[in-house]
């Protein structure tokens, strides 16, 4: 078991040629996981039980229980939800953070490409930057 903290094999070894390490199951735990939670975030108005933003002062700092599965907040709202709707704001954000980069990226390498030597040359600076 040490050895496979310094180096000596793999700790997973497939039974499969031309694997690799993409399979292990640690990865596939992961993976599922991840997928679950975008599910999740995905169809928060499908699964998330109560309106995000309902203020309810009857109650106000209600731990954990059936009804509430993390409880509420200072305003009666329920945390679970609130958690739900504000992964789906993150999500559409680094989506498209993502985009974005991916079109000016894109744009920028064409134009360093087609462009000639010193125009080129520039642009290379620019990103060293």
């Amino acid at each position: 078991m040490f050895s496979a903290f310094i180096g000596h094999g793999p700790l997973y070894k497939s039974k499969r040629k031309n694997v690799g390490k993409l399979f292990t199951p640690v990865v596939t735990v992961a993976f599922v996981l991840l997928v679950a939670i975008l599910l999740v975030c995905i169809l928060a108005p499908v699964v998330a039980p109560y309106d995000p933003n309902a203020i309810n002062t009857l109650e106000k700092f209600l731990s954990p229980s059936a009804a509430h599965w993390l409880g509420t907040d200072n305003f009666g709202r329920d945390s679970f939800t609130r958690i739900l709707y504000g992964g789906r704001v993150a999500l559409m954000v680094g989506f498209l953070s993502m985009l974005v980069s991916i079109v000016f990226g894109t744009v920028y390498g064409i134009v360093s490409g087609v462009s000639g030597k010193v125009v080129d040359g520039i642009m290379m600076r620019i990103v060293d930057i």
